[in-house]
């Protein structure tokens, strides 16, 4: 009986679907189901701000840090056309060699700076109106694939309130990933539209959004697999139909390419043999489909071995059970297009992320790289329910239907639970740390990155011992030797201090932490040559660091060369022209060369930049006595 009225339902769908795109008889209902759909999105967005409503009072955790507190790039809007010709970590201290070029992403950090500064309740707020855009859209993609309001609204709610979203929504800096799905998502919606009302006009708008996809993370440069499937699954079959899109949307991702390509200089980067990425691939996909479907055991970090050995139990096993999904899909195919198409969309999206293309680091797996995936999974289940209702309807399963309406609400409300508890995680970044060495104790980053929080703290004997515990994990690691001399200089300590910054060198002679720290030993023991050198050699590789042009400025002061010092403060005010400090330090150096007037004119700056700063205060009174002096 139920496999016959699955039949008839399959049957109904097939010729349902010939010449008339998912959903085109729900979006042409009546006026009360626009009302329907309306409710429904105010209840996804409202579910939300529910979830994610704990992380308003959150604050600036790991990248956020130098993303945001330390990047001068973001500090002012007239720096935005310089993000589209500089990677994503322009501004930002320290060494960052993963190449990511998201200007649109360092776009929204720079519109969030210029209206709430250094406050992290604005840049949570941002990302929370983010998911619900997200959410939103998914809501609306499902309502023409799936064709049913009230399924389509199980879609949106589970994309909602999906624990594995924590980390893109809760943690700022994960924000490329929702800033990406908005534009790929509304560029997939505006395709259907067009096909669906033969209009161009949508096809000329959602070209342009793939483009600003593709401007805020590489990982919707899968929508054009998106658009072919769309079109095998509901076009009319003819290979012009699936290969016509696909030209469309690789024309448009031609500038993306050539911006990103004269940026960084490469397209990728490949740090493991492929053989490698593959096996240690299978693990990571067999993971990602696990936390889809039982979001349990989620952690901040991720620490994958690599897989050197196709014989190794944990690639073996991933392996057979990706297959027999594969497998299942072709199946599937024949059956339902409809649910062919949302199971489908997940490992395609998954391609990027899966480790095949390269391993990312510093984290090869991470939940939050399935938020594009899980909007294929969440439409997946929308449908599935539908479904099962359809055939319980059918049986006249009342009991029945009412369990599986509790069960589904039971998920629901357990989902959003767990993501509401997993945004704790992101809290402070002395908890988010500590998170990440007990999800990771093997990663020496954690540890070290942990160190160095305790050591802000003035926990210095907890930091040296998860300094250590780091050069145990990782005994050839630059960066760690630069944390653990920057806690000696702390201490004291400044004979050991160099000791392990020239350690660090010995690693990695380019470290410009490292010379700089050298630079600031040497400038305290009064040996300015050897300091200026040093400092020299860190700007090489961080010619925008203004805390490195205030160190030489300084130098120069000491040591009488007040034209030097004003060469290096006019550098640093060229490209930071909103930091006080450098203005300060400027009419430092005209009250030491005795011109008053450009003195008080600096100082002045100060002042208006920073009006609460006492030592600018009593800097610019002590200039104006000065200049009283002078004059009698």
């Amino acid at each position: 009986m139920s496999g016959a009225y699955l039949r008839k339902i399959d049957a109904r769908e097939r010729e349902g679907t010939k010449g008339v795109p998912p959903g085109e008889s729900e979006m042409r209902g009546p006026s009360g189901r626009l009302n329907s759909s309306v409710l429904h999105l105010v209840l996804v967005a409202v579910l939300c701000i529910l979830v994610y409503s704990n992380t308003f009072s959150m604050h600036f955790v790991w990248d956020d840090i130098g993303q945001i507190k330390e990047n001068a790039s973001i500090k002012t809007l007239h720096g935005v056309p310089a993000l589209f010709r500089s990677d994503v970590w322009q501004g930002v201290k320290g060494d960052h060699p993963s190449p990511y070029y998201r200007p649109v992403f360092t776009t929204s950090l720079a519109l969030d700076y210029s209206l709430w500064g250094e406050n992290p309740l604005g840049y949570h707020l941002t990302n929370v109106v983010l998911h619900i855009l997200v959410s939103i859209l998914v809501y609306l993609l499902a309502l023409k694939i799936v064709g049913r309001s009230e399924w389509a609204l199980l879609a949106g709610i589970l994309f909602a309130v999906h624990p594995v979203h924590s980390g893109a929504v809760a943690w700022i800096s994960g924000r490329s990933g929702p800033l990406a799905s908005l534009f790929m998502f509304l560029s997939l919606y505006l395709y259907i539209s067009y096909k669906e009302r033969k209009n161009i006009l949508y096809l000329a708008v959602s070209l342009p959004a793939f483009l600003l996809a593709l401007l805020s993370k590489e990982t919707a440069i899968t929508l054009p697999l998106i658009v072919v499937l769309y079109e095998i699954c509901f076009g009319d079959g003819k290979a012009r139909r699936i290969v016509s899109p696909l030209i469309f949307y690789c024309l448009a991702a031609i500038p993306y390419l050539i911006l990103r390509l004269s940026v960084l200089k490469v397209m990728g980067w490949s740090n493991q043999p492929f053989s490698h990425r593959l096996y240690t691939s299978c693990g990571m996909l067999a993971g990602y489909l696990r936390l889809l479907v039982a979001p349990i055991n989620l952690k901040v970090f991720y620490d994958i071995p690599i897989k050197r050995g196709f014989l190794e139990g944990d690639v073996i096993l991933p392996l057979f059970l990706l297959a027999l999904i594969v497998a299942g899909l072709f199946f599937l195919f024949r059956r339902n297009k409809r649910l062919f198409f949302c199971l489908a969309w997940i490992p395609l999206t998954l391609i990027p992320v899966s480790g095949i293309p390269t391993l990312i680091y510093p984290s090869p797996m991470a939940e939050r790289y399935l938020y594009i995936p899980s909007a294929g999974f969440a439409m997946a289940a929308g449908l599935m329910a539908y479904r099962s209702a359809q055939v319980l309807l059918e049986r006249n399963a009342t009991g029945h239907r009412r369990a599986s309406i509790v069960l589904v609400a039971a998920i629901v409300l357990i989902f959003a639970l767990l993501n509401y508890q997993r945004n704790y995680c992101y809290k402070n970044q002395y908890i988010f740390l500590n998170r990440i060495v007990r999800d990771a104790p093997g990663f020496y980053g954690g540890h070290s990155d942990l160190g160095a929080a305790y050591a802000g703290r003035g926990r210095f004997a907890d930091a040296k011992k998860e300094f250590l515990e780091a050069l145990k994990l990782k005994p050839d690691s630059d960066s760690v030797y630069n944390n653990l001399g920057a806690l000696y200089m702390q201490l004291g300590e400044k004979g050991k201090a160099e000791e392990l910054f020239r350690s660090a060198l010995n690693v990695n002679p380019g470290n410009a932490n490292a010379h700089y720290n050298l630079g600031r030993i040497y400038a305290g023991w009064g040996r300015y040559g050897e300091a200026e050198k040093e400092l020299l050699f860190a700007l090489k590789s961080e010619s925008r660091n203004r805390d490195i042009y205030y160190r030489l400025g300084d130098i120069y002061m000491k040591d009488g060369r007040f034209d030097d010092a004003e060469r290096v403060f006019r550098q640093a005010l060229s490209f930071a022209p909103d930091n006080a400090f450098t203005y300060y330090n400027l009419g430092v150096v005209y009250i030491r060369e005795g011109d008053m007037e450009k003195a008080i004119e600096q100082i002045k700056h100060a002042v208006h930049l920073d009006p609460g700063n006492e030592v600018f205060r009593k800097g610019l009174e002590k200039a104006y006595e000065m200049r009283r002096d002078r004059q009698r």
